[in-house]
């Protein structure tokens, strides 16, 4: 993508505020707010690490040092992506674009690359998807353990927490089989 980078398209490089006919921001600092709410939501994830704390080794030093460290490979990742893709194509242009990276690949003539990172990007989300519920599985384990949900739920099997795996599994598939992917997609 640095490839395709043209400098006009960082001008203005916070463009004017308008708001769009669903209620969102566009443009100017409310528009820059708005995309930092929804970027947070990604981080949402380092909770996961947390959550496994039980099973690493001297917790107290690498537990830090793991959720900072991916914390600030993810803002450095998410900023180069970002000033990469708004320098190859007018901001404007990725207004409603689920796939904003593998189109602005395409459009600027790297369909395999395109097609990698795509791929890439569907392993990660499903490699994501098996962490948070390995994490979700740890909480409810620890809840029900501590009285607050269930006893069921705080019993291992085999030294898992194979209760609280099973509940949620099914609860992700419920989510799965009544929801529209949109929504998911938010989540």
């Amino acid at each position: 993508g640095v490839t395709a980078i043209k400098g006009q398209n960082y001008v203005p490089f916070i463009p004017k505020y308008h708001a769009n006919t669903d209620g969102s921001a566009f443009g100017g600092w409310q528009g820059i707010y708005a995309g930092v709410s929804e970027i947070f939501l990604a981080y949402i994830g380092f909770d996961s690490i947390a959550a496994n704390s039980a099973e690493a080794k001297n917790p107290q030093k690498t537990m830090p040092r793991g959720i900072l460290g991916s914390l600030f490979i993810a803002v450095f990742l998410f900023i180069s992506v970002a000033l990469v893709l708004v320098g190859m194509f007018r901001y404007s242009d990725y207004v409603n674009n689920a796939e904003p990276v593998g189109w602005a690949l395409r459009q600027s003539g790297h369909e395999i690359i395109a097609t990698i990172v795509q791929a890439v990007a569907v392993i990660g989300m499903f490699t994501a998807l098996i962490g948070m519920m390995l994490a979700g599985s740890r909480l409810l384990y620890s809840f029900g353990r501590d009285g607050l949900l269930p006893k069921t739920l705080g019993k291992l099997s085999n030294n898992l927490p194979s209760h609280a795996l099973i509940i949620l599994t099914v609860i992700g598939i419920a989510l799965g089989a009544f929801f529209p992917f949109t929504f998911l997609a938010q989540l």
